[in-house]
């Protein structure tokens, strides 16, 4: 087993050195494959046309960067200790019943409990640096958030994907994407990065909630339609 050994930072409290401390993934650069109880492709996948709304969609938002937070302070302390600017994220749209009719019943479809779902627009030349999620933006201990099973993730990609775009989970490497497709992973344990490095915007929804049985009831399929 090659356990990758460089990836820590030697400056200042980090988020990724608590949560990778707390990561139950492998953390080997050779495995060239990532078990489904880590991370799911396409366990269901959408139909449908929401071009209006996304055209009607303004970003305006950003990823919070509260210094007062302090599992925030630890996520922007990677930032500066890498030299990147923490604007290149790409900015965000919270999804509005109003105008994503479409795109809120993607949202729905999961069934998880008090979902919050956000629109993220990357342009070229944005990205997402390595990180190891926290789902809170509450001043809750580390303790408490390393131990949360009680949150879930996916994404759904919302146009069809160019040259240059990539998500990258634990060894996997999404690409090749449709609109409608969805991915599911472990954020609690699987570094995970976002990249844009082609020439087209990259419109993503990423979906928070609190799992349910529908959802897990759910994530056992494969290849499950729904049209919106």
């Amino acid at each position: 087993m090659a356990q990758d050994t460089k990836h820590w930072f030697n400056q200042g409290e980090t988020l990724w050195d608590y949560r990778r401390k707390a990561s139950k993934w492998h953390f080997d650069p050779d495995i060239p494959n990532e078990p489904t109880k880590m991370l799911k492709l396409n366990f269901v996948q959408f139909k449908g046309d929401w071009q209006s709304e996304l055209a009607q969609t303004k970003f305006t938002e950003r990823p919070p960067m509260d210094l007062a937070e302090p599992l925030q302070r630890l996520g922007i302390q990677e930032h500066i200790n890498l030299g990147v600017d923490t604007r290149i994220e790409g900015l965000r749209s919270t999804v509005d019943p109003t105008i994503h009719k479409k795109i809120n019943k993607i949202v729905e479809a999961f069934q998880f409990d008090d979902p919050y779902a956000q629109i993220i627009l990357q342009k070229p030349g944005e990205m997402f640096t390595l990180h190891i999620d926290v789902v809170a933006c509450d001043p809750r201990s580390m303790e408490a958030a390393n131990k949360d099973e009680t949150n879930m993730r996916v994404f759904v990609a919302l146009e069809d994907w160019c040259w240059g775009q990539y998500l990258m989970m634990g060894n996997h490497h999404w690409t090749n994407w449709k609109a409608g497709d969805a991915l599911w992973f472990r954020w609690q344990d699987m570094p995970h990065a976002s990249a844009n490095c082609g020439h087209k915007t990259r419109p993503m929804l990423k979906i928070t909630g609190k799992i349910t049985p529908q959802f897990k009831k759910l994530l056992e399929q494969d290849n499950v339609i729904i049209d919106v």
